[in-house]
């Protein structure tokens, strides 16, 4: 597979907040899982970090499936999203899911994850 070019990054800043509220939470999921392998994708860059982190907290993150609120976390840390109204609660999320892994189990993978 080829790198995914610089342009796509570029065009999800642009496309994505205006219609990441339209998402249901479990395509905002898949979605927000996908964006720390986007190369050039920043937070920073016209308020893409606030749109999409911010409407993963308004989803909100507990309804988010265990892989889903890794994913979220390792997108928002590899996109340099430093924004603590998103880490606090999306921190004490896992927390509380990691906690209740009876309901829903975390793989091995998504704990490491989340520990680093």
């Amino acid at each position: 597979l080829n790198p995914v070019p610089l342009s796509f990054a570029q065009a999800l800043e642009v496309s994505l907040p205006s219609t990441v509220q339209a998402l249901s939470t479990r395509d905002l999921e898949a979605v927000v899982r996908s964006l720390a392998f986007i190369p050039g994708l920043r937070a920073s860059r016209r308020m893409f970090g606030a749109a999409v982190f911010g409407a993963c907290l308004r989803a909100p993150l507990v309804a988010f499936s265990s892989s889903g609120l890794a994913g979220a976390l390792r997108s928002a840390w590899a996109l340099e999203h430093r924004d603590t109204d998103f880490w606090a609660p999306a921190l004490r999320a896992a927390e509380t899911s990691i906690q209740e892994q009876v309901q829903q189990p975390w793989a091995v993978d998504d704990l490491a994850v989340t520990t680093l």
